[in-house]
This record gives structure tokens, sequence and C-alpha cells, in this order.
């Protein structure tokens, strides 16, 4: 469903009308994906492509936090890379980087990049090369590039 959204905007706009957008989140929720229920309670919230319902909004994305919280303490490195990416789209950047690292250690190649990138941006060298060489090790050719930067500069 979440690669299907992001057709649907590609080719329709980002002004695309988002009631079919809500749908198609609502039934990837109900087909257990956790990032999906995340993102309806969001859109429940907000109003955006369906009746706003700001306290059934709310119990969803509370829901998810909680659940992406466990499966992150369970050594779940998607659910702690997901984790970090909700915590950088709120601001919470030492955060971030606290489930990035967690989820790098349990091999979550996506989560090394993304630590990489996040070090990256706060201007701290050494930390971001160690955790684009992890991610270009493990397969990531962004994060390979990343590192190639480092030898040109």
């Amino acid at each position: 469903c979440l690669d299907l959204i992001d057709q649907y905007y590609e080719v329709a706009g980002s002004e695309a009308d988002p009631f079919p957008v809500y749908e198609w989140i609502k039934t990837s929720c109900q087909n257990g994906s956790l990032y999906s229920c995340y993102q309806q309670g969001i859109m429940l919230s907000r109003g955006k492509g369906v009746q706003p319902d700001p306290i059934q909004g709310e119990e969803l994305i509370a829901t998810s936090l909680s659940r992406f919280e466990s499966e992150c303490e369970s050594n779940n490195g998607i659910a702690c890379n997901e984790l970090a990416k909700l915590s950088i789209m709120s601001g919470q950047t030492d955060t971030a980087l606290a489930y990035f690292e967690k989820a790098c250690g349990l091999s979550e190649e996506e989560a090394c990049h993304n630590a990489g990138v996040t070090y990256y941006n706060k201007k701290n060298g050494k930390e971001a090369f160690d955790y684009f060489d992890k991610a270009c090790d493990a397969g990531n050719s962004v994060s390979c590039s990343y590192l190639a930067k480092f030898f040109v500069n």
C-alpha cells in the first residue's frame, strides 16, 4: 500500500485529493503496518483526507508509538529505525540518533546510513564517517557516495 501511495502522489502531484490516500493507509494499518497506523492517526488528527477525529487520531498515534517502542526494546532493528525517523520529524535529533545507533547495531543498514546523515548534518564528521562506512560495508551505495565526499573534500 505504501508504494501505491508514493506512486499516486508521483503521478497526481502533491495537491492530489488525499481521500484515496487515507483509505489506502487505513487498509495498510488494518493489515498490520505500524507506520501506516501512525500515518492514519496523523491524518485523522489533522483532518487531511478524512473528517477530523483528533481523539481517534491521537489514540492511533499513541498505540503505534507504544508498539514501535516495544518492538525496538525487543531488538527489532526496523522498529528502532522507524522510531528514529519519527523522532527526526518531531525535531528530537538526539533521541533519533540513539534509535538509529541501536538499529544499526542490530544490522539495519538503513539506520546506519540515517545515523551517518544525522551526524553529517550536525557537523560531526568522525561519527558520520563511521556510520557511512558501516552502511557502505552493508551494501548501501548512497553511503558509499557520502564516504567519497570525505576523501574529495
